[in-house]
């Protein structure tokens, strides 16, 4: 009876080696799969992104709301600077210029979708080494009509969140990216103005901060 039970104690941890084992998968840097688990989203948030749109949207569309370790510009795309830095695009969910490590979401028409990249461009500032640059959306922020992509630099080992879900920005609101920091090469503002990825649908006074 001993040896039956110390057998079955033996089987416990075995039972656990799926979970243990089957971490949220992530893209790397090289576009190869890794097992690794995704962090935490910690300090990484969306603000304000139109509460009242979002009320009309189910549970399961606003799920996809944030910002995603399993968004990826595709490298199958020209990777054209659009911030400094920075290749961008941004576009509806169902974008061919995005990569879904899961496939995409549900394509809402509320629901937009930013990934970038910081290969296949110039980088003045920055390392000459494509794959020690590590920009990773830190927050979008929703500032009246305009919504704002925050831009880190995490360091080696950290998963880096290349891209983000949002409700689309208001009627005379912009996308705009800006560097979390000044010392960053990343997505810096060109004199006072913020780099601006997607326009306004209709004129906004020129007197805009953005």
């Amino acid at each position: 009876m001993p040896s039956r039970a110390l057998f079955a104690l033996a089987l416990i941890p075995l039972c656990f080696v799926p979970l243990a084992c089957g971490g949220g998968q992530r893209w790397s840097v090289d576009m190869s799969w890794s097992s690794e688990q995704q962090e935490s989203k910690g300090g990484r948030r969306t603000r304000d992104l139109n509460p009242q749109a979002g009320a009309e949207l189910d549970a399961g569309v606003l799920g996809w709301v944030g910002v995603r370790h399993d968004l990826l510009l595709s490298p199958a795309v020209p990777h054209t600077e659009a911030c400094s830095c920075l290749a961008i695009a941004v576009g509806s969910l169902g974008d061919k210029r995005f990569a879904w490590q899961n496939g995409a979401p549900p394509n809402e028409n509320d629901l937009m979708a930013v990934a970038m990249s910081a290969h296949g461009v110039t980088c003045p500032g920055g390392p000459a080494d494509e794959n020690q640059r590590r920009p990773s959306i830190s927050a979008v922020d929703r500032e009246g009509p305009d919504v704002i992509i925050e831009v880190e630099e995490l360091p080696p080992g950290r998963p880096l969140a290349t891209g983000a879900v949002f409700l689309k920005p208001g009627v005379t609101g912009g996308v705009y990216v800006r560097s979390r920091s000044r010392r960053l090469p990343y997505a810096q503002p060109v004199g006072e103005r913020l780099c601006r990825i997607l326009a306004p649908a209709a004129p906004t006074p020129s007197s805009t901060a953005f």
